[in-house]
């Protein structure tokens, strides 16, 4: 899995071990292909600020946030707690989900 972050302005202390982001900050998940190249995100995060915490390799935030999922779900969060490590992803409350209709079963 691969971790990118996009924003408007970064901050941090010379050691490199955090950076506070502000200004439509963009975290997304990327999965690798079997053919070597990247596939759309499976996790996408829009807020406003983000502080990452490199060496722990987490991403934490209280403003609200908006979520997608590679499978279509939307939500708007309170703040999230992601850690890269072992994947999980923590909200705060509370929060909106929007979930796509399933497809229906083939016979």
């Amino acid at each position: 899995q691969w971790l990118t972050v996009q924003s408007q302005q970064a901050e941090g202390p010379r050691d490199g071990s955090s950076l506070h982001l502000t200004g439509q900050v963009r975290l997304q998940r990327l999965q690798r292909s079997e053919g070597g190249g990247d596939v759309p995100a499976d996790l996408s995060l829009v807020t406003d600020t983000l502080e990452l915490l490199i060496d722990a390799r987490q991403a934490r935030t209280t403003a609200i946030a908006q979520v997608r999922t590679g499978g279509g779900a939307r939500m708007a969060v309170n703040g999230f707690q992601y850690d890269h490590t072992n994947g999980q992803l923590r909200f705060g409350g509370p929060s909106r989900t929007e979930l796509p209709p399933r497809s229906p079963r083939s016979p």
